[in-house]
């Protein structure tokens, strides 16, 4: 290698990364649910508010926005 040496792997370490990655899947999940919820009828009102806001189709695609539907628990 390149004379570095690596920590040495433990059980709490190994826990950790599983716990990080587990969140960082749900994330993913959370950030698709309000991509397609903004794409879906549901997220037309939205959809308005963020272009009277001038932002354009494509800008509002390479955000990740928080569009919960009025029903969503918060």
């Amino acid at each position: 290698m390149a004379g570095m040496a690596l920590p040495a792997a433990n059980p709490d370490a190994a826990r950790h990364e599983q716990r990080r990655k587990t969140l960082h899947d749900v994330m993913e999940l959370a950030a698709k649910f309000f991509q397609d919820t903004l794409a879906s009828r549901g997220g037309a009102k939205a959809r308005g508010y963020l272009a009277d806001r001038a932002l354009a189709p494509a800008t509002q695609l390479s955000f990740v926005w928080d569009m919960r539907p009025p029903n969503a628990l918060r």
